[in-house]
């Protein structure tokens, strides 16, 4: 599970921050959001790329966005992988996601749909806690994947359970914020690409399995952020 400690600290070392409204970005990735006005946003180094969340005690309203590179894909057209993304990963999916780490997921709605940012995501609605917890400490997730050449950019918004419905909206409107710009690093600049045959140009098991890591992360990340 990825370590975070508190919110406070993590935008202690956030290498930027910007002024409510304002797109925030990570650069690298070329990745834009959007978040509500008045929250706290803060960036880090991969794979904790963007974190935000809300001033209100009551709903813990978050959202973080976590990210790695991924060497299989970077030969690969966002066309492709669109393509390949096209039918959903299946509910078994997100539970199993979390069950590596201990987490519950309670899967509420899933599916695959093209994104205004010209991706198809990998998208659920779940509620999320840890086994055994208490059942005021679960949190409602909104959660979407996606796969780009070269890397996977998943971003999760959270607030307690209770909270939820009133927050819906906002959440979701993070989550249709997300943009892609120019990436400030060449995809294939770490290392040479993968030597991908055009037969075989598909999203594959193995990718997926890079995905439900990255979900996982972004999980993780949510539980630690509303402590």
């Amino acid at each position: 599970m990825l370590r975070l400690g508190t919110f406070a600290a993590a935008v202690a070392m956030a290498a930027m921050a910007w002024a409510a409204g304002d797109p925030s970005r990570y650069e690298k990735y070329g990745l834009e959001i959007v978040f509500p006005e008045k929250w706290i946003v803060g960036s880090g180094e991969a794979p904790l790329l963007l974190m935000s969340r809300s001033m209100d005690q009551v709903s813990l309203a978050n959202c973080v966005a976590t990210g790695e590179d991924v060497a299989a894909t970077r030969t690969m057209t966002q066309e492709d992988l669109n393509q390949g993304l096209s039918q959903p990963f299946g509910e078994d999916f997100w539970k199993q996601v979390y069950a590596a780490s201990g987490l519950v997921a309670e899967v509420k709605s899933h599916g695959a749909r093209a994104h205004k940012s010209g991706v198809m995501i990998q998208e659920a609605v779940f509620d999320l806690s840890k086994q055994g917890s208490a059942p005021d400490s679960k949190m409602s997730v909104h959660q979407a994947i996606f796969v780009r050449p070269g890397n996977t950019v998943v971003v999760a918004c959270s607030a307690r359970a209770i909270a939820y419905p009133k927050q819906k909206s906002v959440l979701a409107g993070v989550i249709e914020s997300v943009r892609f710009g120019a990436p400030s690093v060449p995809v294939a600049a770490a290392e040479e690409p993968v030597a991908v045959p055009v037969k075989d140009k598909a999203f594959a098991p193995d990718d997926a399995e890079k995905a439900a890591s990255s979900a996982g992360r972004a999980g993780s990340a949510l539980i630690e952020l509303s402590r």
